[in-house]
Order: C-alpha cells, then sequence, then structure tokens
C-alpha cells in the first residue's frame, strides 16, 4: 500500500513538471518568395512539397536567366539545402547557380551541372539563412528556352514565427479561396486581394473599445500583381474594410502610376493617407503606433531595427496622420480586400502579426496565495462541482473529512482543514524539490474532465499519506 501510494505521488509530480518539446532538425520549406524580374510562374510551386508541380521561367532567351529568391519567414541556422529540378544537358536547361543569403550577404554554394528531376543536395559552411536564389542557364534550341525548377529546401530548424495566431481568427473568403492561412499554429497568410468585387478578410473580435493607445507590429511584402490589399487593419464593425464607416489600416499597392505604401484613416465618409515609394518583392518590417490622434508608422528593412525604433525612425520612411478624434476599435485584421469594378490582383505575404499584449491569463491560483481556509474551500467548491449542485461550504469541509479520515478518527472540521492545509502544503515542498526552478501553480481549464482528474489524484495522494501516518502512529 506504501509503495503504491508513493507510486501515485511520484506520477502526479511527474505529470506537473513542465516539458519542453525540440523540434528536431530537418528539412525546411521556404514561405514565400521574390521574383525581382517578374519572369517566372507559379512561384508557390517550388515549395508545395510537390515534385510534380513546378514554377517556370518561359522567356526564350539563352543563358543565365532573372532568378528566383525563395524566402524564409525567419532566419534558420543551415548548412545545405536540396533542389528537384528538370535537367536537359543537350539542348535546354544544363547548369543551375545556387547562392544563399547567410549572415547577411550572399554566398555562392554551388554552380554546374545535376542529375535530372532528383533531390540533389548541396553543402555550405553554416550559418544564420533568410532565403536562397537560383538561377538557371538554358541553351537556346528552335526558339524554345526551358527553366523548371520543382521544389527546394533548406535544411534546420524550422522558424516557429510568433505574434497572433491566425487560425484562431475569423475568414471571410468566399469565392476563389483568396486567403491561405500557413502553419499550426499559423503566423503567416498568403492573400489574394481582388478588386472585382471579391470581399476577403481575415479578423478578430477583440471586444468594444479594447484598441485606444497601441503599438502593433507586422512583416508583409507585395509579391505580384497590381492592385491595392490592406496588410493591417482596425474598425468596429465586420466588413470589408472599404464599406466600414471608420477605420484605419496600412495598405500596399503597384500600379502603373501608384507604388505605394498607405498609413490610412477614413473618418465621416472621408479617405485620409500618407504615403512612401514600395517595391514589389520586398519584405517590409512595419511599426504602427497610436497615442491619443497620432498615428504613425515606422517603415524598416529588419526586423531588428524595427524591434528597436519607435515608429518615428524607420530607415526606409515614416508615415504619419493626425486622426480627426481619438478612435477606439474594437476588430483588428490580418488583411482585407478593397474591392471596386474591374480585374485587378493583387498578391501578398503577412507574417508576424505582433499585438505586443500579453496573452489573457488562465484562471489559476498558486496554494500561496489561497491557503486561507474559507478562500480554498470557496476555490474547491467553484472547480470541483457543478453550478447545479448546490452544495454549501460546510458539506464541502464534510467531503473533505470523510475522504480523508477513517471512522475512527474524529478530528473537528477546522483540524482536518488544519490538517489538510498542511498535507497539501508538503506537496508543494516535495515538488519544489524536484524542479525547484518552477513555482507549482495549477491550472483549471474549463473543460471538467481534467479538473476532476487533477482534483482525483490530489486527493488520493493526499489520502495516501494520511493512511501512512495514521498506520505509524497506530504502531
Amino acid at each position: 500500500m506504501k509503495k503504491a501510494c508513493f507510486l501515485l505521488i511520484f506520477l502526479i509530480a511527474l505529470s506537473l513538471i513542465p516539458s519542453v518539446k525540440a523540434n528536431p532538425d530537418g528539412w525546411v520549406s521556404p514561405t514565400g518568395f521574390e521574383d525581382p524580374a517578374n519572369m517566372w510562374t507559379n512561384e508557390p510551386n517550388a515549395y508545395d512539397e510537390n515534385t510534380a508541380t513546378m514554377t517556370s521561367n518561359p522567356f526564350a532567351v539563352a543563358g543565365w536567366h532573372e532568378p528566383i529568391i525563395l524566402t524564409l519567414s525567419a532566419p534558420i541556422t543551415s548548412d545545405k539545402i536540396r533542389f528537384y529540378a528538370l535537367y536537359d544537358g543537350i539542348i535546354y536547361q544544363n547548369q543551375i547557380r545556387l547562392e544563399v543569403f547567410k549572415d547577411g550577404g550572399w554566398v555562392l554554394v554551388y554552380e554546374g551541372i545535376y542529375t535530372d528531376k532528383a533531390w540533389v543536395e548541396k553543402s555550405f559552411a553554416e550559418g544564420s539563412v533568410t532565403k536562397a536564389r537560383i538561377h538557371i542557364y538554358s541553351e537556346l534550341f528552335l526558339g524554345a528556352c526551358v527553366r523548371e525548377l520543382y521544389e527546394f529546401d533548406f535544411w534546420g530548424e524550422a522558424p516557429s514565427g510568433y505574434g497572433e495566431d491566425f487560425l484562431t481568427y475569423t475568414e471571410v473568403d468566399t469565392v476563389n479561396d483568396r486567403i491561405q492561412r500557413v502553419g499550426d499554429p499559423s503566423h503567416h497568410i498568403d492573400f489574394v486581394s481582388s478588386r472585382n468585387a471579391e470581399e476577403t478578410y481575415v479578423y478578430k473580435d477583440f471586444g468594444v473599445d479594447h484598441f485606444g493607445d497601441f503599438e502593433h507590429k507586422v512583416d508583409a511584402k507585395m509579391v505580384s500583381g497590381t492592385w491595392l490589399g490592406h496588410i493591417w487593419g482596425l474598425s468596429n464593425t465586420v466588413d470589408e474594410l472599404l464599406d466600414c464607416p471608420l477605420w484605419v489600416s496600412v495598405a500596399f499597392r503597384y500600379g502603373s502610376t501608384s507604388k505605394l505604401i498607405y498609413l490610412y484613416e477614413y473618418y465621416d465618409s472621408t479617405t485620409y493617407s500618407d504615403t512612401c515609394a514600395l517595391s514589389l518583392g520586398t519584405t517590409y518590417y512595419l511599426l504602427m503606433n497610436k497615442t491619443g490622434t497620432s498615428l504613425l508608422c515606422g517603415v524598416y528593412s529588419t526586423g531588428e531595427l524595427r524591434d528597436a525604433g519607435d515608429a518615428t525612425d524607420g530607415d526606409i520612411d515614416n508615415l504619419a496622420l493626425t486622426l480627426h478624434a481619438d478612435h477606439k476599435f474594437r476588430y483588428v485584421y490580418g488583411c482585407s480586400s478593397h474591392t471596386l469594378t474591374s480585374a485587378e490582383l493583387g498578391t501578398f505575404d503577412i507574417d508576424n502579426l505582433d499585438l505586443q499584449e500579453e496573452a489573457p491569463q488562465e484562471t489559476e491560483f498558486t496554494f500561496y496565495e489561497t491557503m486561507n481556509i474559507s478562500a480554498s474551500l470557496t476555490m474547491w467548491k467553484a472547480k470541483m462541482f457543478s453550478e447545479t449542485e448546490t452544495i454549501s461550504i460546510s458539506t464541502v469541509s464534510y467531503v473533505w473529512k470523510e475522504k480523508l479520515f477513517s471512522f475512527s478518527e474524529k478530528p473537528s472540521i477546522t483540524d482536518s482543514l488544519s490538517i489538510l492545509k498542511e498535507k497539501i502544503m508538503a506537496f508543494v515542498e516535495f515538488m519544489e524539490t524536484i524542479n525547484p526552478t518552477s513555482e507549482v501553480i495549477f491550472i483549471f481549464p474549463s473543460a471538467k474532465i481534467p479538473v476532476l482528474f487533477i482534483g482525483a489524484c490530489l486527493v488520493f495522494g493526499i489520502i495516501g499519506f494520511v493512511f501512512i501516518l495514521s498506520r505509524r502512529k497506530k504502531k
């Protein structure tokens, strides 16, 4: 009996020790791309985990042609890459040049021939890698020129991303699947904004007047196309931002005459904005700050500069608006379309939206905080019994007494509660000897099964302690 009791207590303690799950090294797919010359087609096929699909460069120009750049949402430590591509050593595609952006600069990894439609690995000195650049050489044959890349991977630990989990947001995307939330948790959105009456957006409700003064961060890039898309926004109604009566946002557009980043306020049926230049395929690190009626957006070239900044010192540019009132907002948008009447599209990558707010805490308490008799009884009642059970506090006391003591033992309710308190505190001290760096905190989720299970484990553990002590006394 003693061994069983100690084993049960040990298992309870073991279950409460914090665990860390390692993310093992392996092949990591790119999360985006850059096509500086807009020469490639179906670029995401290069990292869709399917060797039957491809991105291609069909332009009939012999020699080394414009590269495709495959990007990661965050740096990884890496020392090799692999690719799967077409090879025809006689008339078409017959050489490849591979570079990685490592430790702040481009490094040549390999240039030469390779195996046709097979995984080929190439190594380099380990470093912090954020992207790869691929050039393909083709011979011109009868006016045709083929460049086909099927898959590409980095070796390393997958970047975890940070900030908002877009899977917890509501997606409105009913027409052509214009929004893809990538990962679980998801810190990345592939977004296509259509001008042609396709209202698409992702939003989350934080409650009335939640966003007053704030500082938000987001990383965003316009990948291709010409039409405008909102890559961050706030409003007090749920709709495409353009149709809301009040909103603020940051938007990108790469049109024939308007290649701009916009900081917007829409108020009283009028749009107000400040702008700066936008380059296609460039990732911008944005810091939005609102204080009273001042709305700022710092535009930075790296996350490090942005994280050290204050929205007035962007190394690329700084945008500013004086709002028409000290607005407060309820809904945050991870993206939103901006529909009018023509068929233009814009494609965007949106990463790591960070509202810089502490996550809401689960209902929790420490034994140190709640070990007065009255408070602990009330807490145990709330956690161990349903709302439909009208058990009184005094009945809770008797339940504990019955569970802890035999009929031959007759301590008073007050004494039994004091003993219970002592045993729980002893258990806490025991836990701290196992994991002295962690404070023992019990978290009670809303689901009753985990709560009752934890409670049952504690009850049986304490019964074991008391049983052993009572046996020793009798001896």
